[in-house]
């Protein structure tokens, strides 16, 4: 991680929401911060991967495995699809599977929050809202009865797999980044998420 240099300004117009920008080179990932930010993002940031590598290896070995799976299967991976099949339909997704956005009045579900909305599939959305952290924080929902409401096509069920894996994967990233001075989460949050990382693992391909 570095502070310096700052990088390019943004096109006139653009609104930056967040407050560094990644450099992926053949060896290395370079994180730059911006330097309006000042050094905060960077020191919590700094403070908080270090008191994972002492206090949560278990969380640092789920990244890791979490990464050689995207590196060798995921979505990014060489040889990997650029293109849906034909059998994933895309549909207009809302983006946030947070729970909160889905009201249920004892008969219909209404959604709100579309600010991440867009074109998308029904394999991504569900993975979206069954590993969201609030799928199972505070209180854990039925995923597999909510997941066998969907007669998803074989492909879709294969993609819903690599979604959840790739889900799962983010928000332990997200966890395990949580400024321990200000947490946001529960404590322990971040091994939690790290043992659903190791289960969806087990069940990818």
């Amino acid at each position: 991680m570095n502070a310096d240099p700052p990088p390019s300004p943004p096109p006139s117009g653009t609104v930056h929401w967040h407050t560094h920008d990644v450099v992926l080179h053949p060896d290395r990932v370079v994180k730059r911060f911006r330097r309006a930010e000042g050094c905060d993002p960077f020191v919590r940031e700094r403070r908080a991967l270090l008191l994972l590598g002492r206090h949560a290896p278990d969380v640092r070995r789920a990244l890791r495995a979490g990464t050689d799976w995207l590196d060798r299967a995921g979505p990014g991976a060489p040889g990997a699809r650029r293109a849906l099949p034909a059998d994933v339909p895309a549909v207009f997704g809302a983006g946030d599977g947070n729970a909160a956005n889905y009201l249920w009045d004892g008969r219909r579900v209404r959604v709100v929050d579309f600010e991440e909305s867009g074109r998308s599939d029904r394999a991504y959305e569900l993975a979206e809202i069954v590993e969201h952290v609030s799928a199972w924080q505070p209180h854990p929902f039925d995923t597999a009865a909510f997941l066998g409401r969907f007669a998803l096509t074989p492909a879709e069920s294969a993609r819903l797999r690599e979604c959840r894996t790739l889900h799962a994967l983010m928000w332990l990233c997200l966890l395990a980044a949580d400024d321990p001075a200000h947490p946001r989460n529960p404590p322990g949050s971040a091994a939690r998420q790290a043992r659903r990382l190791w289960r969806r693992l087990d069940d990818a391909p």
